[in-house]
């Protein structure tokens, strides 16, 4: 079937077969598809996101049992000159350069983030799989593989970060991957920092709007977004099917 994908990244670090449905709509014909070539190649999981508007998706969905793991939200903001410049609390500072032993502190970050994210939602994946996926995310975007650049904040007393960004660059807007602040420096505007380092980065790309992605059990981070000037954009409702 052309409309599934198998995901090398994802089946290589959870150690099984993960594919993604790529179709816009899922039918009744579709579902029984999926589920036989599951069977027929050995995919264990498929990941299948489906429009909050499209009824008759969901209702297949529901019907063959599969797997809610999360409703994604996507947000956008456009950026418009002149952008604001966010000064930092005393004892903080923001930078791109990676400096010996801040990388496990950022592993940790990663971990942290981890545990909002519809993987370890899904009880299918073992939790230590689910931080070993947003560790390499995290070392990927380090290398510049799966982000163009990473913005860090540091408490300068202790020298270690306690925050990041992650932007990438796509053909027509920047994208924030990964955003996530330490749990004791919430409330402190550094995440609201971090996101105006962004925006200075992508104006720099000529990038005119950026979009992220969150998720519907995370209201403090919906309301973050919007906070800072990004508007709902689309909803999807995301599935997990699971073949033994």
């Amino acid at each position: 079937m052309e409309e599934i994908k198998v995901l090398d990244f994802d089946s290589g670090v959870f150690g099984m077969k993960i594919a993604r449905f790529t179709g816009k709509f899922l039918t009744e014909d579709a579902a029984r598809v999926i589920k036989k070539e599951c069977k027929d190649t050995g995919i264990r999981c498929i990941y299948i996101d489906i429009n909050i508007n499209d009824f008759n998706s969901l209702s297949v969905a529901s019907k063959e049992g599969f797997l809610l793991t999360d409703v994604k939200i996507t947000l956008q903001r456009k950026l418009k000159n002149p952008l604001e410049i966010i000064t930092l609390l005393d004892g903080f500072e923001i930078s791109d350069s990676l400096k010996k032993g801040d990388r496990k502190y950022l592993e940790q970050l990663s971990v942290e983030l981890s545990e909002t994210s519809r993987f370890a939602f899904d009880r299918n994946f073992a939790l230590s799989s689910v931080h070993a996926l947003y560790k390499t995310w995290l070392l990927n975007s380090l290398n510049g593989s799966a982000a163009n650049k990473v913005f860090m904040v540091k408490d300068i007393r202790l020298q270690e970060p306690i925050g990041l960004v992650t932007c990438k660059n796509n053909s027509h807007h920047g994208e924030i991957v990964l955003i996530v602040v330490k749990d004791e420096y919430r409330g402190m505007s550094l995440g609201g920092a971090l996101l105006n380092k962004s925006f200075h980065y992508f104006a720099q790309q000529g990038v005119s709007e950026v979009m992220v992605t969150t998720h519907g059990r995370t209201i403090d981070a919906q309301r973050f977004y919007q906070k800072n000037g990004f508007l709902t954009y689309s909803v999807v409702v995301s599935f997990h099917v699971w073949v033994n």
